[in-house]
C-alpha cells in the first residue's frame, strides 16, 4: 500500500475501535511517520505502532511508522489498531498507587458487564 492509503486505513480502523476506550473518557490524537527515527525516542525501529499514555489525564498520543506498514493488509493493521487501543485499557496497572489499578480494573469490569447487559437481544429479560 502507499502511504496515503496506509494512513486512510488506520484513522478507518481507528474510527472502527476506538470507541473501546472513548467509553471510559479517554482522549486520542494519530500521528503518522515516514521512517523509525521519526517516531517517539523509546519507540524500537521495528515497531509498527506505539503509544504513549497518560492515565492522569486519560490522553494518549498513538505513533505510526507508516513506512513499516507498507506492507501490511487491513487485517494486520486492524490488530495493531486494536492492540495499540487496549495498551490504554491496561494502562493503570503502570500507575504507582496500589489502589489505581484495582479501582480501574473494577470499574471497566463493572461498564463491561453493563454494556453486556444492555446488548442482550430482544426477549431476554433485561
Amino acid at each position: 500500500m502507499k502511504n496515503h492509503e496506509i494512513i486512510k486505513t488506520f484513522r478507518e480502523q481507528f474510527s472502527r475501535w476506538t470507541y473501546m476506550v472513548e467509553a471510559y473518557g479517554w482522549k486520542l490524537k494519530a500521528y503518522y511517520y515516514d521512517c523509525a527515527e521519526d517516531m517517539p525516542s523509546d519507540a524500537t525501529p521495528k515497531c509498527a505502532a506505539y503509544t504513549l499514555p497518560s492515565f492522569k489525564y486519560l490522553e494518549a498520543s498513538i505513533h505510526v511508522n507508516v513506512k513499516l506498514c507498507s506492507d501490511m493488509d487491513e487485517k494486520e493493521i486492524e490488530y495493531i489498531v486494536v492492540h495499540e487501543l487496549t495498551h490504554l485499557l491496561v494502562s493503570p496497572l503502570q500507575e504507582s498507587s496500589e489502589v489505581t489499578p484495582l479501582e480501574y480494573t473494577v470499574t471497566s469490569i463493572a461498564r463491561v458487564l453493563q454494556g453486556l447487559r444492555n446488548a442482550q437481544p430482544a426477549g431476554v429479560k433485561k
